[in-house]
């Protein structure tokens, strides 16, 4: 965060709050999203491969999304035992 110290508690904290959260969302919308919501994709494949193709976009991006919640939580473990 800009107006916060770049290694407050407070930072590590809204940080692996906000990335929790996008990691629920997109975690929800690989698994439960309806497969009629997906739209676009590539033209070349049929729409079966597309949805698969977009729920497996969206479950890398909650993985990532988890990952660096794990990183934010370690710093403020890590920041919380100094």
């Amino acid at each position: 965060m800009i107006l916060i110290d770049r290694n407050s508690k407070f930072n590590a904290l809204c940080a692996a709050i906000l990335l929790m959260g996008m990691g629920a969302i997109g975690a929800w919308v690989a698994v439960l999203g309806p497969s009629a919501g997906f739209s676009g994709g590539m033209p070349f494949l049929p729409s079966e491969y597309n949805v698969i193709f977009a729920r497996w976009v969206f479950a890398c991006g909650a993985l990532v999304s988890f990952l660096m919640s794990a990183y934010a939580v370690r710093t403020l473990l890590k920041s919380l035992t100094q």
